[in-house]
C-alpha cells in the first residue's frame, strides 16, 4: 500500500464503474502489479501487488475472477 492511497478502494471503484459501463469506450484495463520505493523512507513505499494486499485480492476476485464478462479472450498478443 501507500500511506496516501487505498489501492483496494480505488480498484473497486474503477472495476465497478467499468462493469456498469460508465465509460463505454473503454474496452479493457491493465493493472500494474508492482512495488517501488518513492524516497528514502520505507513508510512511503508503494506496493500495488494484488497478491500482497488482502483487500485488493478480494476486489480482483469479485470484480474480475467471478465476472464472466471480465475475462474473455486476448485481442492482441505480443510475441
Amino acid at each position: 500500500g501507500h500511506p496516501h492511497g487505498n489501492q483496494a478502494q480505488w480498484a473497486k471503484d474503477a472495476l465497478e464503474n467499468l462493469g456498469l459501463n460508465r465509460w463505454p469506450a473503454v474496452i479493457g484495463f491493465s493493472w500494474w502489479n508492482e512495488a517501488w520505493e518513492n524516497d528514502d523512507d520505507p513508510a512511503h513505499n508503494t506496493n500495488m501487488r494484488v497478491q500482497e494486499n488482502a483487500g485488493l485480492t478480494q476486489v480482483f476476485q469479485k470484480y474480475v475472477g467471478e465476472n464472466d464478462q471480465a475475462l474473455d479472450k486476448l485481442i492482441l498478443e505480443y510475441r
